[in-house]
């Protein structure tokens, strides 16, 4: 099944929805692909009850691998951020989970 992506607007933010991919154990297909495939820092990394958080930093981009019961697993940024940045960092954030999502659909051909 060829994974795909929406966007969702919450009062956090954007977040960028992988839509094939709802489960806890999607989230770590989706950390793997983020780890083996960006050269980036892994900066925090929560496993709660109902969520799970993957806190990843490019240059000085934060964003979070996400995963909850109730949304699936998606791509957000931190909750506390400069807000004066958010059309860059959303662009930033569009483009991960662009990678994200042609990456998956090469691997599962």
């Amino acid at each position: 099944m060829k994974t795909k992506i929406s966007e969702s607007q919450f009062p956090s933010g954007l977040h960028i929805n992988f839509i094939n991919l709802k489960y806890i154990d999607d989230f770590n297909k989706l950390a793997n692909i983020i780890d083996k495939n960006f050269d980036i820092e892994l900066i925090e990394n929560v496993d709660g009850i109902w969520s799970r958080y993957r806190t990843y930093k490019i240059e000085s981009f934060e964003f979070q691998l996400m995963y909850h019961e109730e949304i699936g697993n998606c791509l957000r940024l931190r909750l506390k951020r400069d807000r004066s940045r958010d059309k860059e960092n959303y662009e930033q954030l569009r483009k991960i989970g662009n990678e994200i999502m042609s990456l998956l659909n090469k691997a599962s051909k």
